[in-house]
């Protein structure tokens, strides 16, 4: 509602995906509805994508699509071009967002709902809520944006202004007969709320979001109401009220003259409250995460060869189009962002492999049209297969006996415009195979057995997916390099013949000195004694970096109380640990809220102190009123370092276990050969990770399978893999938005106001969809990820990642079902495990970017 006047005409927001699904279920009479509805009735049109996309979790190419699919929508039956970006309801909004799906896509504005508290605080203090959003370094003035966020979210300006049937707010009683006649209280109410909403920002223009999630199911209660309001409050003349747009409202706002201030990079990360940081999501749901960004590389590839091949006419052949609508819907807030109830996730899953599986013929056809152009392709007898399932070594086409001479032809596509060289694996059942070009050369190969973690992996969940468990059980990988013109293809032959087969070593914890994995330019150096990584070395570009890993898990919220988290880490150079040591008496310590200001701290006395600590799974240890200077030690074995934190709950400084650590000191098995290296590690009963280092890249390559993550001990766990450093990088990091720029990032600290720390690893955790990198004078090392996940630098010198979440309580967000994902074969239901990768690189500082 703002003040400039316009016809009394109502003008209405109109969803796409509600427009969509009205057109597609009777073309014929809706395109007349639609229309009608549209131009004669007044709906105006904001966003217009398929649907209102996160901006934490998606890459910048599937927003751009699912945007390009709606507005083409919306442009062919309703001649309209949305003019104004609507993102009020992402959790968290992106720097890709205001420059390229807002200034870039040509909208006027960009409006969303929500952003930080503590920044919410600070803009209103200084009328800051609508400000000029110049989110591009590179694009400077050219891609700013006007944009605004909402005081209090997208809802009315009080609670006295939900109108649904059941809603509490007083309607606007205006019979004067009636005892409960209100109109004077109701206008005065609204007057209030408005001069309150003009008080933090500038101009005399201010909008109203008269609804919320789940209104308007019965409309005419909403509009009954408003109607009234407009009425009386525009007759009692203190303020103009009015129905109106977006696009309006932007245009008073600009015709006011007002000078704004200026928001540069992002909203991220995003909390509503003290306490209540939204980065969780940031790695929820991760085999989804990839599902669909497995199934955007594909679309891309799948489009290609469509026009390559040609496109069917609509309903004679198919198409890409399922796919496309399908990984459109993917982008949604509550989507791809892991936010959604199991059942929602399944339907969006199910979707996807409808439209891979209509995909997958397109491919087919156009690989067969490809590989004989003698022939007509209307005709082609070739038969193409494909293997989505991979990743768990589920491959049919390429698991035959080729003893009968039988032969297996790889095509390899690169929807790329540059020249690829990949390595390629697929599994095989038998070590008495070669491979060869389409000239008949053969090409160095290598075959790796199939670890045994994997094979489980294959047996139970290709019964999963398929209703049946598989007939054949290959033996190895074989993995050869690819090489692959632009936008162009390749084919390799596997037939009968003699691949080079891994040598293999087992190391265990008696050997002395160090071991080195990788015949090339790259080498990972191990600890002989204790299996940990500890060097990276390059002798290309001269990098020696001292380099550790490890996994972790944080323990999930208990849903009773909010943890102060202050972090103890207890060293491992022993059997035993000495508490006293490690946890001085007078150690200061934040004290528990409702005691004194937030930036005071506190001594506990030790004579209030309790001490709790949680091995693995179920031992408690607890120490009562530790006296002064004594020594406790206790002994463990599987865990590398346990975290202690504060307790909420209690005043006398209770300290409870928020985080555990899992050692590398384990043994391993390490293969080596012409094409690669591996490093094979158990590191407990429900995480096994192989590391790699092909002999012609630069950079490692760390596949893990995490799951399922055990809850027996009533223990939520947040899934952790950390990757330290001597690196001095002064809390500082750097993280992309949506796949493109990076972004500078410091730890516990915000560029647009002095952050009050309240939780020192959710609130620096941030969305990362192509990677995370961290420098210092020497060196930058970089991290690579194969979906969107959450990740942070908690320490100097140190980058961790979620790589898995597992846990018992619903957050109240909205979801009203904790995150608690399983996989069902026929009565056995065990928790989800994730089967995942990173890439990583160290290079000289500068030189980095080259390679992200």
């Amino acid at each position: 509602m703002i003040r400039a006047r316009q016809s009394k005409k109502r003008s209405r927001s109109l969803s796409m995906t509600v427009s969509s699904s009205l057109y597609n279920t009777n073309k014929l009479t809706s395109t007349w509805l639609m229309r009608r509805v549209w131009w004669g009735l007044g709906w105006w049109c904001r966003n217009g994508g398929m649907c209102m996309h996160d901006e934490a979790t998606t890459h910048y190419i599937d927003i751009v699509d699912q945007t390009t699919l709606g507005h083409r929508f919306i442009k062919e039956q309703f001649s309209v071009t949305p003019r104004v970006g609507w993102q009020v309801d992402a959790f968290g909004h992106s720097a890709v967002q205001a420059y390229l799906l807002g200034a870039e896509v040509g909208f006027d504005s960009l409006f969303f709902g929500r952003i930080d508290y503590q920044d919410g605080a600070k803009r209103r203090d200084d009328k800051s809520l609508e400000f000029i959003w110049q989110a591009s370094k590179s694009l400077g003035t050219s891609a700013q944006i006007f944009s605004g966020a909402f005081p209090k979210n997208y809802e009315p300006p009080t609670d006295n202004f939900y109108y649904e049937v059941n809603d509490e707010s007083p309607i606007v009683q205006d019979n004067i007969k009636f005892f409960d006649y209100n109109v004077r209280d109701r206008v005065d109410e609204f007057v209030s709320a408005a001069v309150a909403q003009a008080n933090v920002t500038r101009t005399n223009h201010v909008m109203w979001t008269m609804g919320t999630d789940f209104k308007y199911q019965y409309a005419r209660t909403w509009f009954r109401q408003m109607d009234k309001l407009i009425y009386y409050v525009n007759q009692d003349g203190r303020v103009n009220s009015l129905y109106s747009t977006p696009s309006i409202y932007t245009s008073a706002k600009h015709a006011a003259n007002e000078s704004w201030p200026l928001k540069t990079e992002d909203f991220f990360p995003y909390a509503d409250a003290i306490n209540t940081y939204w980065t969780g999501f940031l790695s929820s749901r991760p085999a989804l995460k990839g599902y669909v960004r497995m199934m955007s590389g594909y679309y891309l590839a799948a489009r290609q060869l469509e026009y390559f091949n040609g496109r069917a006419e609509a309903g004679t052949g198919p198409s890409t189009d399922s796919l496309g609508d399908a990984l459109a819907i993917l982008q949604h807030h509550d989507a791809v962002s892991g936010t959604e109830q199991q059942h929602v996730a399944d339907d969006y899953a199910k979707r996807l492999s409808i439209g891979h599986t209509k995909a997958e013929e397109v491919v087919a056809a156009s690989f067969a049209c490809l590989v004989n152009p003698s022939k007509s392709c209307k005709f082609q007898q070739d038969k193409f297969q494909q293997c989505p399932l991979l990743n768990i070594s589920y491959c049919p086409p390429s698991e035959i006996n080729l003893s009968s001479g039988k032969k297996v032809v790889i095509v390899v596509y690169n929807p790329l415009g540059w020249k690829r060289e990949d390595v390629v694996r697929i599994p095989v059942v038998d070590r008495n195979v070669a491979v060869r070009d389409s000239d008949g050369q053969e090409v160095t190969s290598q075959l790796l057995p199939i670890p045994d973690a994997t094979i489980s992996l294959r047996s139970f969940y290709s019964a999963a997916y398929l209703g049946k468990p598989s007939d054949v059980t290959p033996k190895y990988w074989l993995a050869f390099t690819a090489s692959v013109a632009p936008l162009g293809f390749n084919t390799y032959i596997i037939s009968r013949g003699k691949a080079a087969i891994s040598e293999r070593q087992i190391v265990g914890s008696g050997l002395n000195n160090t071991l080195k994995i990788g015949s090339g330019n790259l080498q990972l150096v191990y600890s002989g004694r204790g299996g940990k990584l500890v060097q990276y070395n390059n002798s290309k570009n001269m990098v020696n970096a001292a380099l550790e890993q490890s996994y972790c898990f944080y323990a999930g919220d208990d849903g009773f109380v909010d943890l102060q988290v202050s972090y103890f880490p207890l060293p491992t150079n022993s059997a035993s640990l000495n508490l006293c040591n490690i946890l001085p008496l007078q150690k200061t310590l934040d004290r528990p809220p409702g005691h004194t200001s937030s930036n005071q701290m506190v001594h506990i006395p030790s004579s209030m102190r309790r001490w709790y600590v949680r091995f693995f799974p179920m031992d408690i240890l607890q120490i009562n009123q530790l006296p002064l200077y004594s020594s406790i030690c206790i002994s463990f074995a599987p865990l590398l370092y346990i975290y202690l934190s504060m307790d909420r709950r209690h005043n006398n400084g209770n300290l409870i276990m928020t985080e555990a650590c899992y050692s590398e000191q384990v043994p391993f098995t390490v293969f080596r050969g012409p094409v690669l290296d591996e490093v094979h590690q158990r590191i407990n009963s429900w995480i096994y990770q192989i590391t790699r280092v092909y002999k012609e890249k630069e950079h490692a390559e760390v596949e893990f399978a995490v799951g399922p993550i055990p809850i027996d001990d009533g223990i939520g766990k947040e899934v952790v893999t950390r990757i330290t450093t001597t690196m001095r990088t002064n809390k500082t990091f750097y993280t992309d938005s949506n796949g493109r720029d990076f972004l500078e990032r410091v730890r516990d600290f915000r560029k647009d106001w002095d952050l009050q720390v309240n939780q020192p690893v959710a609130g620096n955790y941030y969305p990362i969809n192509l990677g995370i990198y961290m420098k210092d004078d020497s060196h930058e090392l970089s991290i690579l990820v194969d979906r969107s996940v959450g990740g942070s630098s908690i320490v100097d010198g140190q980058l961790e990642l979620m790589v898995h979440r597992r846990l018992f309580r619903d957050d109240l967000k909205g979801i009203a079902e904790a995150l608690n994902e399983t996989v069902c074969v026929l009565d056995e239901c065990i928790g989800l495990t994730v089967v995942r990768k990173y890439y990583l690189r160290i290079d000289p500082s500068g030189e980095g970017a080259r390679w992200r």
